[in-house]
């Protein structure tokens, strides 16, 4: 009888020790207690600059087609340049952050927004060889890699344009074992490699700089330490029960021999 109730006071403390606080699992806390409501204000969106091996479509329109198709022209004998999906010619930033530009060779996008790249491509092209040229960029692999415990995976994101709840939401979610208090952020800018830790657990992740994300930004969800202790008790809870086993056999056997 003692034996029984001992293993049914173990169980009771490892599930009760196992539990999360309904709190932690709680998204944008404390929103009353931001003044002038200062988290209801939209962030103002900061448009990823281009890094060295991402791959740029650029489409170039004019009133004369013949004018523009030059520059639509794809080179199919570099591995530099390819057709996209969509019919606009792809161009990857080599390692010196050029890309080869039909007609006008080679040019510098590196460290430039879209919007920049497009205004530089449309004063080169109004030098002589279109008069009012159309251009239009877009960054073909805009990437979130997601790490830890909200699934693992690489986020494709068509719109170039996504922040961290949306990220978290098309990788599943945070588990009940991932610390949203401590969201790990790594970003490469300019050459440099940043770490930001953010907690989405605080409203404040709407005024946050990573709250928008860049491209190829990586999110890795750090496991609470509750997972190792839950998984440790699974190992012995499943002891437990093979020795209770062993323990009710060998009594058992020992009752029927001594009838």
């Amino acid at each position: 009888m003692l034996r029984y109730l001992f293993i049914l006071c173990l169980l009771a403390s490892l599930f009760f020790s196992s539990c999360r606080h309904h709190k932690d699992l709680i998204y944008f806390q404390n929103l009353d207690t931001y003044p002038d409501s200062s988290i209801y204000e939209v962030l103002k969106y900061v448009p990823s600059t281009v890094n060295y091996g991402d791959i740029l479509a650029i489409s170039v329109y004019s009133f004369d087609p013949r004018a523009s198709s030059p520059f639509n022209n794809h080179v199919s004998s570099t591995s530099e340049t390819q057709v996209a999906l969509t019919g606009s010619p792809e161009y990857l930033v080599n390692e010196d952050g050029i890309i080869n530009f039909p007609v006008l060779g080679s040019f510098p996008v590196v460290g430039l927004t879209q919007k920049e790249i497009e205004e530089k491509l449309i004063d080169r092209l109004k030098q002589g060889f279109i008069k009012n040229p159309v251009v239009d960029v877009r960054l073909v692999n805009f990437n979130i890699t997601i790490l830890g415990e909200a699934g693992s995976g690489i986020l494709e994101i068509p719109n170039n344009r996504v922040n961290i709840i949306e990220a978290l939401a098309l990788a599943g979610d945070i588990s009940i074992y991932g610390d949203r208090k401590n969201v790990l952020i790594i970003r490469e800018q300019d050459e440099v490699r940043e770490f930001a830790r953010v907690d989405i657990t605080d409203a404040g992740i709407f005024n946050s700089p990573y709250f928008n994300l860049q491209n190829n930004d990586i999110i890795y969800l750090e496991p609470i330490k509750a997972k190792t202790t839950d998984e440790n008790q699974e190992r012995v809870t499943r002891n437990i029960a093979f020795g209770s086993f062993i323990v009710t056999a060998i009594t058992l056997a020992i009752t029927l021999f001594t009838l």
